[in-house]
């Protein structure tokens, strides 16, 4: 489990890294993101790996199951991105 979210996290830092530099500051449209990419891993863990290997991970509900992954892994993920950007550029935030 700890290589997988290792590995998920080098694949979250991948795509954030192509994403527009204005937005790689920005604390929503990085949360945004992060929630999308920890759906995305929902989809491919539950509705892909496991219907195949693991077909005992599809007996839990499943909603409750996109929303920790986009909650607790996809928006983690992203806010620490964020966080490492201003480090390195800190971004103005825009003005209403």
């Amino acid at each position: 489990h700890l290589a997988a979210a290792a590995g998920c996290g080098g694949v979250c830092s991948l795509l954030e890294a192509i994403l527009p530099v204005d937005g790689r500051g920005r604390w929503a449209f990085q949360a945004a993101v992060g929630m999308l990419f920890g759906i995305f891993v929902w989809l491919v863990d539950f509705q892909l790996l496991a219907r195949g290997y693991f077909p005992w991970f599809l007996s839990v509900p499943q909603f409750l199951q996109i929303v920790w992954h986009a909650v607790f892994l996809g928006l983690p993920m992203a806010l620490l991105f964020t966080a490492a950007e201003r480090r390195r550029a800190p971004v103005a935030e825009p003005t209403p």
